[in-house]
């Protein structure tokens, strides 16, 4: 997802949402899913086999705006 998804999701929207994805390294979904938007984050640790390494630890984000 990108920059016009973030964009889209933080207008006025008329619904309660949730948006999920790993914690990423440049920070663009903090930059705009903001308290000052209504949105609050919440942190994960999780396991994957994304990329094929078994055991990968990473941190999931859920942010909602409800």
């Amino acid at each position: 997802m990108g920059i016009q998804f973030l964009e889209l999701i933080c207008e006025d929207i008329p619904f309660s949402a949730m948006v999920c994805n790993y914690v990423d390294a440049d920070g663009l979904y903090d930059k705009y899913l903001t308290e000052e938007r209504g949105w609050t984050k919440h942190l994960f640790p999780t396991t994957t086999s994304m990329g094929g390494a078994v055991g990968n630890t990473r941190m999931e984000a859920v942010w909602i705006n409800y």
